[in-house]
Protein backbone atom coordinates (compact mmCIF):
# COMPACT_ATOMS: atom_id res chain seq x y z
CA UNK A 1 0.00 0.00 0.00
CA UNK A 2 1.35 3.43 -0.99
CA UNK A 3 2.11 5.80 1.84
CA UNK A 4 -0.13 8.86 1.90
CA UNK A 5 2.97 11.05 2.23
CA UNK A 6 4.14 9.88 -1.21
CA UNK A 7 0.91 10.69 -3.05
CA UNK A 8 1.09 14.00 -4.86
CA UNK A 9 -1.77 16.45 -4.69
CA UNK A 10 -4.54 15.46 -7.06
CA UNK A 11 -7.27 17.73 -8.37
CA UNK A 12 -7.85 21.45 -8.71
CA UNK A 13 -6.71 23.63 -11.59
CA UNK A 14 -3.85 22.33 -13.72
CA UNK A 15 -0.37 23.56 -12.90
CA UNK A 16 1.89 25.13 -15.53
CA UNK A 17 5.63 25.50 -15.87
CA UNK A 18 6.14 28.44 -18.25
CA UNK A 19 9.50 30.17 -17.82
CA UNK A 20 8.98 32.50 -20.80
CA UNK A 21 6.75 35.52 -21.31
CA UNK A 22 4.15 35.82 -24.06
CA UNK A 23 2.13 38.40 -25.95
CA UNK A 24 0.00 38.55 -29.09
CA UNK A 25 -0.52 41.51 -31.40
CA UNK A 26 -2.01 42.19 -34.82
CA UNK A 27 1.27 42.48 -36.74
CA UNK A 28 5.03 42.11 -36.70
CA UNK A 29 5.47 45.85 -36.31
CA UNK A 30 3.24 45.91 -33.21
CA UNK A 31 5.26 43.05 -31.71
CA UNK A 32 8.51 44.83 -32.58
CA UNK A 33 7.34 47.99 -30.81
CA UNK A 34 6.46 45.94 -27.73
CA UNK A 35 9.83 44.14 -27.85
CA UNK A 36 11.78 47.40 -28.07
CA UNK A 37 9.90 48.78 -25.07
CA UNK A 38 10.41 45.57 -23.07
CA UNK A 39 14.16 45.51 -23.76
CA UNK A 40 14.39 49.25 -23.04
CA UNK A 41 16.13 49.99 -26.32
CA UNK A 42 14.75 53.46 -27.06
CA UNK A 43 17.60 55.80 -27.96
CA UNK A 44 20.13 52.95 -27.95
CA UNK A 45 22.38 51.46 -30.66
CA UNK A 46 21.37 48.29 -32.51
CA UNK A 47 23.31 46.09 -34.95
CA UNK A 48 21.01 45.83 -37.96
CA UNK A 49 21.19 43.65 -41.12
CA UNK A 50 21.39 45.55 -44.40
CA UNK A 51 18.76 43.27 -46.00
CA UNK A 52 15.44 43.96 -44.31
CA UNK A 53 11.90 45.29 -44.61
CA UNK A 54 11.58 49.08 -44.57
CA UNK A 55 8.98 48.86 -41.78
CA UNK A 56 11.77 47.81 -39.40
CA UNK A 57 13.75 51.00 -39.96
CA UNK A 58 10.58 53.06 -39.62
CA UNK A 59 9.81 51.52 -36.22
CA UNK A 60 13.40 51.94 -35.01
CA UNK A 61 13.30 55.60 -35.99
CA UNK A 62 10.11 56.03 -33.96
CA UNK A 63 12.16 55.03 -30.92
CA UNK A 64 15.19 57.21 -31.84
CA UNK A 65 17.30 54.08 -32.18
CA UNK A 66 20.65 54.39 -33.90
CA UNK A 67 21.90 51.52 -36.05
CA UNK A 68 25.14 49.90 -37.17
CA UNK A 69 24.53 47.92 -40.40
CA UNK A 70 26.02 44.51 -41.05
CA UNK A 71 26.16 42.82 -44.46
CA UNK A 72 23.99 39.83 -45.37
CA UNK A 73 25.48 37.73 -48.17
CA UNK A 74 23.63 36.06 -51.05
CA UNK A 75 23.54 32.77 -49.12
CA UNK A 76 22.11 34.68 -46.11
CA UNK A 77 25.30 34.23 -44.13
CA UNK A 78 26.62 37.14 -42.09
CA UNK A 79 29.10 37.98 -39.38
CA UNK A 80 30.07 40.94 -37.24
CA UNK A 81 33.27 41.87 -35.51
CA UNK A 82 33.85 41.96 -31.77
CA UNK A 83 34.30 45.72 -32.06
CA UNK A 84 30.88 46.44 -33.54
CA UNK A 85 29.20 44.11 -31.05
CA UNK A 86 30.85 45.97 -28.20
CA UNK A 87 29.68 49.28 -29.71
CA UNK A 88 26.05 48.14 -29.81
CA UNK A 89 23.37 47.68 -27.16
CA UNK A 90 21.50 44.88 -28.96
CA UNK A 91 21.58 42.74 -32.11
CA UNK A 92 18.72 42.48 -34.60
CA UNK A 93 18.55 39.07 -36.29
CA UNK A 94 16.21 38.05 -39.11
CA UNK A 95 15.37 34.40 -39.65
CA UNK A 96 15.17 34.79 -43.42
CA UNK A 97 12.36 32.71 -44.94
CA UNK A 98 12.31 30.55 -41.81
CA UNK A 99 15.78 29.17 -42.57
CA UNK A 100 17.98 27.94 -39.73
CA UNK A 101 21.22 29.11 -41.29
CA UNK A 102 24.54 28.39 -39.65
CA UNK A 103 25.08 32.13 -39.25
CA UNK A 104 21.77 32.61 -37.44
CA UNK A 105 22.26 29.66 -35.10
CA UNK A 106 25.80 30.80 -34.26
CA UNK A 107 24.70 34.39 -33.64
CA UNK A 108 22.05 33.22 -31.18
CA UNK A 109 24.33 30.76 -29.41
CA UNK A 110 27.27 33.17 -29.14
CA UNK A 111 25.22 36.26 -28.28
CA UNK A 112 26.98 38.80 -26.09
CA UNK A 113 24.20 41.38 -26.29
CA UNK A 114 20.37 41.29 -26.09
CA UNK A 115 18.68 39.87 -29.20
CA UNK A 116 15.64 40.71 -31.26
CA UNK A 117 14.78 37.69 -33.43
CA UNK A 118 12.50 38.63 -36.33
CA UNK A 119 10.76 35.56 -37.78
CA UNK A 120 8.00 37.03 -39.94
CA UNK A 121 8.15 33.94 -42.17
CA UNK A 122 7.95 31.41 -39.33
CA UNK A 123 5.46 29.96 -36.87
CA UNK A 124 7.59 29.10 -33.82
CA UNK A 125 10.99 30.09 -32.42
CA UNK A 126 14.23 28.39 -33.35
CA UNK A 127 16.35 26.91 -30.58
CA UNK A 128 17.35 29.86 -28.39
CA UNK A 129 20.02 28.89 -25.87
CA UNK A 130 21.49 32.08 -24.51
CA UNK A 131 21.44 33.84 -21.15
CA UNK A 132 21.17 37.21 -22.88
CA UNK A 133 17.78 38.93 -22.86
CA UNK A 134 15.87 38.18 -26.06
CA UNK A 135 12.55 38.81 -27.78
CA UNK A 136 11.22 36.70 -30.66
CA UNK A 137 8.26 37.55 -32.87
CA UNK A 138 6.56 36.21 -35.98
CA UNK A 139 3.74 37.43 -38.23
CA UNK A 140 1.23 34.84 -39.37
CA UNK A 141 -0.46 37.37 -41.63
CA UNK A 142 2.59 37.12 -43.90
CA UNK A 143 2.45 33.34 -44.40
CA UNK A 144 -1.15 32.23 -43.81
CA UNK A 145 -4.76 33.26 -44.54
CA UNK A 146 -4.94 34.94 -41.11
CA UNK A 147 -5.26 38.69 -41.52
CA UNK A 148 -3.75 39.99 -38.30
CA UNK A 149 -1.82 37.87 -35.82
CA UNK A 150 1.69 37.97 -34.39
CA UNK A 151 3.20 36.13 -31.43
CA UNK A 152 5.78 37.76 -29.15
CA UNK A 153 7.90 35.54 -26.89
CA UNK A 154 10.66 36.63 -24.53
CA UNK A 155 12.83 35.38 -21.70
CA UNK A 156 12.24 38.79 -20.08
CA UNK A 157 8.96 40.13 -18.67
CA UNK A 158 7.06 42.10 -21.30
CA UNK A 159 6.40 45.66 -20.25
CA UNK A 160 2.79 46.32 -19.27
CA UNK A 161 1.10 48.41 -21.95
CA UNK A 162 -2.41 49.35 -23.05
CA UNK A 163 -2.98 47.54 -26.34
CA UNK A 164 -5.37 49.09 -28.82
CA UNK A 165 -7.83 47.71 -31.33
CA UNK A 166 -7.83 48.33 -35.10
CA UNK A 167 -10.93 46.51 -36.36
CA UNK A 168 -11.00 48.49 -39.62
CA UNK A 169 -7.69 46.91 -40.61
CA UNK A 170 -8.73 43.28 -40.13
CA UNK A 171 -12.16 43.94 -41.63
CA UNK A 172 -10.65 45.35 -44.81
CA UNK A 173 -8.20 42.46 -45.02
CA UNK A 174 -10.79 39.73 -44.49
CA UNK A 175 -13.18 41.34 -46.95
CA UNK A 176 -10.37 41.49 -49.52
CA UNK A 177 -9.50 37.84 -48.91
CA UNK A 178 -13.14 36.83 -49.41
CA UNK A 179 -13.41 38.80 -52.65
CA UNK A 180 -10.16 37.28 -53.90
CA UNK A 181 -11.49 33.77 -53.19
CA UNK A 182 -14.70 34.54 -55.10
CA UNK A 183 -12.71 35.91 -58.03
CA UNK A 184 -10.15 33.10 -58.26
CA UNK A 185 -12.35 30.15 -57.37
CA UNK A 186 -15.71 31.16 -58.81
CA UNK A 187 -14.93 33.82 -61.39
CA UNK A 188 -16.97 36.42 -59.53
CA UNK A 189 -16.02 40.09 -59.23
CA UNK A 190 -12.98 42.01 -60.37
CA UNK A 191 -9.36 41.78 -59.30
CA UNK A 192 -9.17 45.52 -58.70
CA UNK A 193 -11.84 45.35 -56.00
CA UNK A 194 -9.86 43.09 -53.66
CA UNK A 195 -6.53 44.71 -54.50
CA UNK A 196 -7.97 48.08 -53.45
CA UNK A 197 -9.16 46.63 -50.15
CA UNK A 198 -5.79 45.01 -49.44
CA UNK A 199 -4.15 48.38 -50.04
CA UNK A 200 -6.72 50.14 -47.86
CA UNK A 201 -5.91 47.83 -44.98
CA UNK A 202 -2.17 48.44 -45.29
CA UNK A 203 -2.71 52.20 -45.36
CA UNK A 204 -4.72 51.96 -42.13
CA UNK A 205 -1.90 50.05 -40.45
CA UNK A 206 0.80 52.38 -41.79
CA UNK A 207 -1.03 55.42 -40.46
CA UNK A 208 -0.64 54.49 -36.79
CA UNK A 209 2.15 53.77 -34.32
CA UNK A 210 -0.01 52.07 -31.69
CA UNK A 211 0.48 48.49 -30.52
CA UNK A 212 -2.70 46.58 -31.38
CA UNK A 213 -4.32 43.32 -30.33
CA UNK A 214 -5.33 40.85 -33.06
CA UNK A 215 -8.98 40.68 -34.07
CA UNK A 216 -11.32 38.14 -32.47
CA UNK A 217 -11.66 36.37 -35.82
CA UNK A 218 -7.90 35.90 -36.15
CA UNK A 219 -7.61 34.78 -32.52
CA UNK A 220 -10.00 31.93 -33.31
CA UNK A 221 -8.66 31.10 -36.78
CA UNK A 222 -5.13 30.74 -35.42
CA UNK A 223 -6.27 27.63 -33.55
CA UNK A 224 -7.34 26.04 -36.83
CA UNK A 225 -4.07 27.08 -38.43
CA UNK A 226 -1.94 25.38 -35.79
CA UNK A 227 -4.23 22.34 -35.74
CA UNK A 228 -3.49 21.87 -39.44
CA UNK A 229 0.15 22.99 -39.25
CA UNK A 230 1.69 19.51 -39.57
CA UNK A 231 -0.24 18.73 -42.76
CA UNK A 232 0.39 22.20 -44.11
CA UNK A 233 4.10 21.82 -43.44
CA UNK A 234 4.19 18.46 -45.20
CA UNK A 235 2.64 19.95 -48.34
CA UNK A 236 4.99 22.93 -48.24
CA UNK A 237 8.00 20.65 -47.92
CA UNK A 238 6.78 18.72 -50.97
CA UNK A 239 6.52 21.95 -52.94
CA UNK A 240 9.97 22.98 -51.77
CA UNK A 241 11.41 19.64 -52.89
CA UNK A 242 9.75 20.05 -56.29
CA UNK A 243 11.25 23.50 -56.79
CA UNK A 244 14.72 22.32 -55.76
CA UNK A 245 14.52 19.35 -58.13
CA UNK A 246 13.97 21.69 -61.10
CA UNK A 247 15.96 24.83 -60.36
CA UNK A 248 19.76 24.79 -60.54
CA UNK A 249 21.20 24.90 -57.04
CA UNK A 250 22.95 28.22 -57.70
CA UNK A 251 19.57 29.91 -58.19
CA UNK A 252 18.22 29.47 -54.68
CA UNK A 253 19.28 29.81 -51.08
CA UNK A 254 19.33 26.56 -49.17
CA UNK A 255 19.40 25.87 -45.43
CA UNK A 256 17.55 23.65 -42.95
CA UNK A 257 13.97 24.82 -42.51
CA UNK A 258 11.13 23.69 -40.26
CA UNK A 259 8.17 25.41 -41.92
CA UNK A 260 8.73 26.67 -45.49
CA UNK A 261 6.93 29.81 -46.61
CA UNK A 262 8.78 31.04 -49.71
CA UNK A 263 11.81 29.82 -51.61
CA UNK A 264 14.13 32.80 -52.26
CA UNK A 265 15.28 32.58 -55.88
CA UNK A 266 18.28 34.67 -56.94
CA UNK A 267 18.16 35.90 -60.54
CA UNK A 268 20.68 38.17 -62.30
CA UNK A 269 17.86 39.72 -64.41
CA UNK A 270 15.15 39.48 -61.78
CA UNK A 271 12.94 42.32 -63.00
CA UNK A 272 12.79 41.02 -66.58
CA UNK A 273 11.96 37.50 -65.40
CA UNK A 274 9.35 38.83 -63.00
CA UNK A 275 7.72 40.86 -65.75
CA UNK A 276 7.77 37.89 -68.12
CA UNK A 277 6.00 35.71 -65.56
CA UNK A 278 3.00 38.06 -65.45
CA UNK A 279 2.09 36.94 -68.99
CA UNK A 280 1.40 33.52 -67.44
CA UNK A 281 -0.63 35.03 -64.55
CA UNK A 282 2.26 34.47 -62.17
CA UNK A 283 2.80 37.35 -59.76
CA UNK A 284 5.75 36.76 -57.44
CA UNK A 285 6.64 39.05 -54.55
CA UNK A 286 9.99 40.65 -53.81
CA UNK A 287 11.14 40.29 -50.19
CA UNK A 288 12.48 42.96 -49.87
CA UNK A 289 13.14 46.04 -52.00
CA UNK A 290 16.24 47.98 -50.96
CA UNK A 291 15.77 50.42 -48.09
CA UNK A 292 17.09 53.91 -48.80
CA UNK A 293 20.57 54.27 -47.37
CA UNK A 294 20.94 50.50 -46.83
CA UNK A 295 22.51 49.00 -49.99
CA UNK A 296 22.77 45.23 -49.96
CA UNK A 297 23.63 42.26 -52.17
CA UNK A 298 20.15 40.69 -52.34
CA UNK A 299 17.40 43.21 -53.09
CA UNK A 300 18.15 43.53 -56.82
CA UNK A 301 18.11 39.81 -57.51
CA UNK A 302 15.72 38.09 -55.11
CA UNK A 303 12.30 36.72 -56.06
CA UNK A 304 10.03 34.84 -53.65
CA UNK A 305 8.33 31.62 -54.76
CA UNK A 306 5.32 30.82 -52.51
CA UNK A 307 5.22 27.24 -51.24
CA UNK A 308 1.96 27.07 -49.29
CA UNK A 309 -0.79 24.50 -49.86
CA UNK A 310 -2.80 26.69 -52.22
CA UNK A 311 -0.39 25.36 -54.82
CA UNK A 312 0.26 21.80 -55.95
CA UNK A 313 3.60 20.38 -56.95
CA UNK A 314 2.43 20.75 -60.55
CA UNK A 315 1.85 24.48 -59.98
CA UNK A 316 5.31 24.89 -58.51
CA UNK A 317 6.88 22.95 -61.37
CA UNK A 318 5.06 25.14 -63.90
CA UNK A 319 6.44 28.32 -62.32
CA UNK A 320 9.98 26.95 -62.12
CA UNK A 321 9.98 25.86 -65.76
CA UNK A 322 8.68 29.28 -66.84
CA UNK A 323 11.50 30.95 -64.90
CA UNK A 324 14.11 28.80 -66.63
CA UNK A 325 12.55 29.44 -70.04
CA UNK A 326 12.60 33.20 -69.48
CA UNK A 327 16.22 33.04 -68.37
CA UNK A 328 17.12 31.15 -71.56
CA UNK A 329 15.50 33.90 -73.64
CA UNK A 330 17.69 36.62 -72.09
Amino acid sequence: MTSASKIKSIGGEQELVAPLHYGVTNSGRSSLRWALASLELAGKMILLPDFLCEIITDVLQEHQIKTIPYAVNKDFSFSFSKEVVEASDAIYLIRYFGMNTTALCRAICDAQKPLIIDDVFGIEPPVIETQQPWCYFNSLRKISPIADYSQLISNQPLVSIQLGFLPEFSQAKYQAKSLKADCLLHGKGEEQAYLALFNQGELLLNATKTIFLPSAKSSVLVNEFYRQASLECELRLQNLATAKSILPVELYADAPIDFPSFLPILLPQRDKVRHGLTAHQIFLAVHWPEVEGMPNSLSDSILSLPLDSRYSSEDIAFVCHRILELMDEM
